[in-house]
């Protein structure tokens, strides 16, 4: 009985989900092996070593479908919005599936929450590092907001290493949410950023006449988006 339940369940996903969730048991090819051993090995704790984890992050975050094939080994592996996500979807498959399906799509070690309008990952394990690692490899649906928390997360993991990152916050679960531009709470960890307490407000002005490292500027979408 609990097979059959569970092939009804499966049969009523649309089959991008189901293709997708496939792709987890991929082999990670060479060039992203290669790139995660970076992230892995301990560095100096220097502004400039974290700001280099931010930009080897943002690349391959970034990288076009065309790029993904050659990297991953499949342009639908790697981080996604769920748009983008759906036009590739869409491309290939002859059963169309809307953006929004597409939303939980993420590792099985992550489990996925929203409520009141706002997604977060969220991982309970003693292996973060790991964990974000396989968010990276894909298939993920992420926001603009978990973009920019996950670069945070792979700057501090590219300068203290595997080791140290996972016993520095391997204890408690780990989030990574939409919302960045205010303080999470114990009782509402998912409705805001667990990295807000690091950050500081500067000044348009302030920006203009110097170079932080990293920064965060929130720019809001087009009116018909």
């Amino acid at each position: 009985m609990i097979n059959m339940i569970d092939k009804l369940s499966t049969s009523q996903q649309p089959f991008a989900v189901e293709f997708l969730k496939k792709l987890y048991q991929k082999t990670i090819s060479n060039n992203f092996s290669k790139d995660l051993n970076l992230f892995a090995i301990p560095k100096e704790y220097r502004s400039d070593i974290f700001a280099e984890g931010v930009l080897l992050f943002t690349k391959i975050a970034n990288l076009s479908p065309l790029e993904r094939e050659d990297y991953y080994g499949s342009d639908l592996l790697g981080l996604h919005y769920n748009n983008g996500l759906a036009k590739l979807c869409n491309s290939r498959f002859p059963q169309a599936i809307e953006a929004y399906q597409l939303n939980k799509i993420c590792s099985s070690v992550w489990d996925y929450s929203y409520e009141n309008n706002f997604g977060a990952l969220i991982y309970s394990g003693d292996d973060p590092s790991s964990a974000l690692d396989k968010l990276l490899q894909g298939p993920t649906v992420i926001d603009c907001g978990m973009f920019c928390q996950l670069s945070i997360w792979f700057g501090i993991k590219y300068m203290v290493g595997h080791q140290v990152f996972n016993e520095l916050f391997g204890h408690a679960p780990f989030y990574v949410t939409q919302l960045n531009y205010q303080r999470n709470t114990p009782t509402e960890p998912y409705f805001g950023n667990p990295l807000y307490p690091f950050f500081r407000k500067a000044e348009l002005e302030e920006l203009e006449n110097s170079s932080p490292i990293v920064s965060m500027v929130y720019l809001s979408n087009h009116q018909l988006l």
